[in-house]
């Protein structure tokens, strides 16, 4: 069975995603969503996790494969401001001592006509009207009609990759392979442990194996092999500084969130760490050279 599944390289894992709609936001734009031109690493990132997690490993994005012309489109939605009070639902709402409140995004702006005896009526009859909305509008220009190949590598934690077995422990090689196998063969199932996302939660994602002919929403069929067009010459599609990931702590805290020059060629972007350290180590002798130019 492990053989069966194993036909890419040690320790290396793939997929094919695809949606009609994908926000990968940039960190400088907060309030109106933004999307990169391409998958960050940490959105393909999320997306193996959703496929397959296991805290004996992680994974390391080494290549992000763009299948289809940029196409970018405007949304104008609303959106919750407040997020779900995890101590209060415990103790009041699932206690049922107080009524469970809920974050409205969809009722922004409704007027009742006529007096207070009306408008009282009216929310007794409907008490999700008589809570107060906790919505804003904001503009999200999205990436539209997306598909990507995604690529990664399978890392052992150190304390994890040590452990052995009570039937006689296993050796490195053989958890690689193991890890992969079940990530291939859970990929050729469609199975995951929740709905693979495009950058938002709401934008969810389809997968298969890159060899699978599949089709979209509408019937097209998806190409296996990357844009040649998007990002033509040696020099490629420069797009700036992009998040590759952001490092936790074990109990949770955040690190630091960690950039990269993205530079997509021939519709491949290179995210491996020894081609990341050479971008970066061009990048500051620029910079002490007085700037990077244009």
């Amino acid at each position: 069975m492990v053989k069966q599944y194993c036909k890419a390289p040690l320790g290396e894992v793939s997929v094919k995603v695809w949606g009609a709609l994908a926000c990968f936001t940039r960190p400088e734009f907060k309030v109106e969503r933004v999307s990169y031109p391409v998958m960050t690493p940490s959105a393909a990132r999320g997306i193996l996790e959703a496929i397959l997690f296991k805290p004996e490993f992680s994974y390391a994005i080494t290549r992000i494969e763009v299948l289809r012309p940029l196409r970018f489109v405007s949304i104008r939605r609303n959106e919750v401001q407040k997020v779900v009070d995890l101590d209060r639902a415990k103790d009041k709402w699932l206690t049922g001592k107080e009524p469970v409140e809920h974050l409205l995004a969809d009722i922004k702006g409704k007027k009742f006509s006529g007096d207070k005896e009306a408008k009282n009526q009216i929310r007794e009859a409907n008490p999700l009207l008589a809570q107060y909305e906790s919505s804003s509008q904001r503009n999200m220009l999205a990436l539209a009609d997306v598909a990507y190949n995604i690529f990664a590598g399978i890392v052992l934690q150190k304390e994890k990759s040590k452990l052995r077995s009570r039937f006689g422990g296993l050796r490195p090689i053989d958890n690689f392979r193991k890890y992969q196998a079940a990530f291939t063969r859970r990929v050729a199932n469609g199975q995951c442990f929740h709905r693979p996302s495009l950058g938002c939660r709401e934008l969810y994602a389809h997968f298969a194996p890159i060899e699978a002919r599949v089709a979209d929403d509408d019937g097209k069929f998806l190409s296996s092999e990357p844009l040649k067009t998007y990002g033509i010459g040696e020099v490629g599609e420069p797009l700036g500084r992009m998040l590759y990931d952001i490092a936790y702590t074990n109990d949770g805290h955040r690190l630091y969130a960690k950039f990269f020059d993205a530079i997509v060629k021939q519709g491949c972007m290179d995210t491996r760490e020894d081609f990341l350290r050479q971008v970066n180590r061009l990048h500051e002798q620029d910079i002490e050279k007085g700037g990077i130019e244009a």
